[in-house]
């Protein structure tokens, strides 16, 4: 073997043995739970398509979490207000969905409305074959997927795959990544390129995907819900239970993107408002 080839054998062992040294770092290894909240209306026709959907999807999704908010309630009102006012969104429609620290508006339909909710679930991973930087990040992210089981992680190579690398460049145009690189991973409307080691863009990737979930509850409820909205309800409130280059991304028209903190705290120092479900009345943002 030459000296050159023998240079890049390890380094590719020491960088992959990096990733599967994370917990050593100190990660988190509990499971995490994406909550979508959903800003409804009784007697509205589009919010009771957008539950059918969202009822579904929770039950084909394992660690997602559907939080319904009445807006004939006070609380749910002020929330909305909350989301809508950092978003700069005047008058949004119903219902509106927020997750992943995105805004999504409006639902007409499971294949388009439905859709653009799915992709802000999915994690995608630009990668190329050969990559020892690319085999570091994919070991790493492998140990990092069972924590998020609500989020599907997709690999795109972009050298066997002309699709893949014309989406790569368009996630990296609209990030403003002047010097795109891979691997890329594009995450809740955040990219990060290329990948160091587990201890560094590792804990990077791993602090975005935490900013956007909450940790689970010891059981995952069917539904968790701030308030019924089946017909004849009474409105009563049923509590039951590389570089960080990251500029908004959005998918839709509908669909409204932001990026974390600088620093770590939630709303009331100018971030997004954290995901909140009934037994998570706060955030702690991780900085990037």
């Amino acid at each position: 073997m030459h000296a050159v080839e023998a240079i890049r054998f390890v380094f590719a062992v020491v960088i992959i043995l990096s990733a599967k040294s994370f917990a050593a770092f100190g990660a988190d290894s509990g499971e995490r739970t994406v909550v979508i909240e959903a800003f409804v209306r009784k007697s509205s026709s589009s919010c009771d398509a957008a539950r059918t959907y969202l009822d579904g999807l929770q039950s084909r999704r394992e660690g997602l979490m559907v939080v319904y908010r009445d807006l004939s309630l006070p609380d749910a009102q002020r929330r909305l207000d909350l989301i809508a006012g950092h978003f700069k969104i005047q008058q949004p429609e119903t219902p509106t969905f927020y997750l992943g620290r995105r805004v999504a508006s409006g639902f007409s339909g499971a294949d388009t409305t439905g859709a653009d909710i799915e992709r802000l679930l999915t994690v995608e991973v630009f990668v190329r074959a050969g990559c020892a930087h690319c085999a570091a990040a994919k070991e790493f992210l492998r140990t990092v997927e069972p924590r998020y089981p609500a989020l599907q992680f997709i690999y795109r190579d972009i050298i066997s795959d002309g699709s893949a690398r014309k989406r790569w460049e368009n996630v990296c145009r609209d990030a403003g990544v002047t010097a795109p690189g891979i691997p890329t991973v594009h995450a809740f409307g955040q990219v990060i390129v290329g990948f160091e080691t587990a201890a560094t863009t590792g804990v990077k990737i791993d602090s975005l995907l935490r900013s956007a979930t909450i940790a689970s509850p010891m059981k995952r409820p069917q539904r968790s819900e701030t308030s019924q909205l089946a017909p004849g309800h009474s409105g009563r409130r049923t509590a039951r239970s590389g570089r960080p280059h990251a500029t908004p991304l959005r998918q839709s028209r509908n669909v409204r993107a932001d990026s974390p903190p600088a620093e770590s705290p939630g709303p009331e120092v100018g971030g997004p408002p954290p995901p909140m479900a009934d037994f998570a009345t706060k955030m702690h943002f991780a900085p990037l």
